[in-house]
């Protein structure tokens, strides 16, 4: 099997994000190679704030078949968070990470078995990105991406 990526392709709940450039938010996102420098989303409120995005899975995902997400951001301050969870629709699947980095820095997550088990529509499968601000900071997310690998199903024998 061929590696199969799924990327942002729609915005669902922006909250109080902004894109660079001026654009859909989930074009910032969706790229094969992170770019910090020109294509971000970015918050800066005093509260905190939610965006969604939903990702481009319409394949069925092979039995045995691994699932890893990824993600690149950055926070001004570390006295600032940004959470990652991963959805279906409205159910949580996985929870990948309150994060502080003060420099660009690319999270990687491989989901549990019980996780990926739990999908039960890939066509549905959302990034939900909460800024949690310290005093007068920002935060930011250039990229995200969730991979589908080889793996093996040990509830398979073979004779």
């Amino acid at each position: 099997m061929a590696l199969q990526f799924a990327r942002p392709t729609e915005t669902i709940t922006q909250g109080i994000w902004n894109p660079y450039p001026d654009q859909p938010l989930w074009q910032c996102l969706d790229e094969e190679t992170p770019n910090d420098d020109t294509d971000y989303i970015e918050s800066h409120n005093n509260t905190s704030t939610t965006y969604v995005t939903k990702l481009s899975f319409a394949e069925t995902i092979p039995l045995g078949s691994g699932l890893i997400v990824r993600w690149r951001m950055y926070v001004s301050w570390t006295s600032a968070a940004i959470n990652c969870l991963l959805y279906q629709g409205s159910t949580q699947i996985a929870h990948l990470g309150t994060k502080k980095p003060i420099v660009w820095t690319t999270y990687e997550v491989t989901l549990t078995e019980a996780q990926y088990s739990s999908i039960t529509d890939y066509s549905d499968l959302r990034l939900r990105f909460i800024f949690s601000p310290g005093f007068a900071t920002y935060g930011y997310v250039t990229w995200a991406e969730l991979q589908v690998t080889d793996g093996f199903n040990p509830k398979i024998f073979y004779f």
